[in-house]
């Protein structure tokens, strides 16, 4: 594979953009805990030093490489692992005269990791948000912990999760996935238990990191104190993390609004109640989404993307897009679009339902991008 020059556009708000790591305790059912490493982003005065490197620990590459899906990326991963951001680790959070950062909250896809949508993180920072970016331990390729040491994916889950899926389209006699009628999808994310199971775990992750960050803001060591707006919560993730994004919002009222970028809503969460908070799903197309969701849910929009594919609602879009458009020739979006009008739609979406500006519309946002995105109600 050639590599290309590998960069990350440039975030385009007025902020620099600054990050903190750490990590807390989110408690299991029956007993113990999960350690959940995260990175904050916010709203920096400046950049201090050098930028940090796309990945956190170098050993990433390794461990993402030696998954059977990222396998034949492993030059590209190795590339991406080194390569310069624009964020800077501590430094000065901006100053507000007073207002305060509205707090968005991040998940990645099943076998990705925290900063999978590095791209959107910064973008959103440097807009004013502070973002959230955790990384869910077995569920990720590679969660760093609190002592440096390195949590991969769980084969346990990874085999359960393949076993709930061959058993039903065993049962079904059907081995195409994009041939399941919307009743068979519905019934499909019914009885995928394992991945619903993880839906359920993100989703006690999410509500555990609601925590942390209302305790990081009334931490006078923290530099994040008294510089969150914690009147509510803006939620998103990609695949699997978009579906605890929305299902989060069933369990939790501090949830203002979610967005799940083109994940199937395993569980029956949304099939059986509508959301109480406005959503919305980016797609790659709409065939499946009926099966996902109740079509009278009039608090959920669909923005569907034509010409993309699932790997492009991450930086996967920029960093990967020439080898992914081999593999899927039918993808003809340009990466940097697709990155820019996620940009567009999440800022849209994120300043109308969190910060609560009612001149931010999801609607001009697509209308920049006729070609390539369209918005939809179930209703």
């Amino acid at each position: 594979m050639t590599l290309p020059h590998l960069r990350l556009p440039a975030p385009s708000g007025p902020y620099a953009v600054g990050f903190l790591d750490g990590t807390f305790a989110s408690p299991v059912p029956g007993g113990g805990a999960e350690e959940i490493s995260f990175r904050c982003f916010y709203p920096a005065r400046s950049a201090l030093g050098r930028p940090a490197p796309y990945y956190p620990d170098p050993q990433m590459a390794d461990m993402q490489a030696s998954l059977p899906m990222f396998e034949p990326f492993g030059a590209l991963l190795h590339a991406m692992a080194v390569m310069p951001t624009h964020g800077f680790a501590q430094a000065p959070v901006a100053d507000l005269d007073g207002e305060r950062f509205p707090v968005l909250v991040y998940s990645h896809g099943y076998m990705s990791f925290a900063l999978s949508n590095l791209i959107q993180h910064e973008e959103l920072a440097s807009r004013g948000y502070v973002v959230f970016a955790m990384s869910h331990p077995g569920d990720a390729f590679c969660t760093v912990l609190r002592d440096g040491s390195r949590v991969g994916i769980n084969p346990d889950t990874v085999r359960r999760a393949t076993e709930d899926n061959m058993r039903f389209m065993q049962e079904i006699g059907k081995s195409d996935p994009d041939s399941l009628t919307t009743e068979e999808i519905s019934a499909y994310l019914r009885t995928a238990h394992e991945l619903g199971a993880r839906v359920e775990a993100w989703a006690r992750h999410t509500i555990d990191a609601f925590d942390e960050i209302e305790k990081m803001a009334s931490d006078p060591h923290s530099p994040l104190h008294g510089k969150l707006d914690l009147r509510g919560f803006g939620l998103f993730g990609h695949s699997l993390g978009g579906a605890s994004s929305l299902h989060t919002a069933l369990l939790d009222e501090r949830v203002l609004a979610a967005v799940n970028l083109d994940g199937w809503q395993y569980g029956a969460g949304l099939l059986e109640r509508t959301m109480p908070v406005p959503g919305l799903v980016m797609a790659t197309g709409e065939h499946h989404l009926p099966g996902n969701f109740r079509t009278d849910d009039t608090n959920l929009t669909y923005a569907v993307v034509s010409g993309s594919t699932h790997w492009f609602f991450c930086d996967m879009a920029v960093l990967a897009e020439a080898p992914l458009k081999t593999i899927e020739p039918s993808v003809t979006i340009d990466g940097s679009v697709m990155s820019q009008l996620t940009s567009d739609l999440l800022s849209a979406f994120f300043d109308r339902h969190v910060r609560g500006r009612s001149e931010a519309s999801l609607e001009a946002a697509a209308d920049r991008y006729p070609q390539n995105v369209r918005i939809k109600h179930p209703v």
